[in-house]
């Protein structure tokens, strides 16, 4: 599948087990990587802070299949390969590749929310239009 999005990951020592293999729990750490790497690429800030109110996008799903073990030095491809928009949220689907063979598939959702840190009180919004226009102009 061609992605539309991809970086690049060499394992670190701090991500492998005692049998030198990646700890499944980096998988969801390197699907935030390939996401903050998109963002940034676009100028979308992953989280904006203005007074007490702080902007950001939560998940609130996230899942992986593991199909192929990684160890340490691994070359690993991130690839967004489909980004749905939706006017709250954003729902990623992601492919692991090492010397172009399928290492694991991962999908995450996250939601457009604030959060007034005085009222401790987490809210979704509707995306801003900015921000849509944005990502609809990279997926098309």
């Amino acid at each position: 599948m061609q992605a539309l999005f991809e970086i690049e990951h060499t394992v670190q020592f701090s991500e492998t087990d005692m049998a030198g293999l990646v700890h499944f729990s980096n998988f969801y750490k390197f699907m935030e990587k390939a996401e903050l790497a998109l963002l940034s690429s676009l100028e979308i800030p992953l989280i904006y802070k203005e007074g007490t109110l702080v902007t950001g996008w939560p998940r609130v799903q996230a899942h992986c299949s593991f199909l192929h073990p990684l160890r340490l030095g691994d070359t690993l491809r991130i690839c967004i390969e489909t980004l749905a928009v939706k006017d709250y949220s954003l729902d990623y689907q992601f492919g692991f590749y090492c010397r172009d063979a399928a290492v694991a598939k991962g999908n995450m959702k996250t939601v457009y929310a604030s959060s007034d840190l005085a009222e401790d009180k987490l809210e979704s919004r509707l995306i801003p239009e900015e921000t849509l226009l944005k990502l609809q102009s990279f997926i098309n």
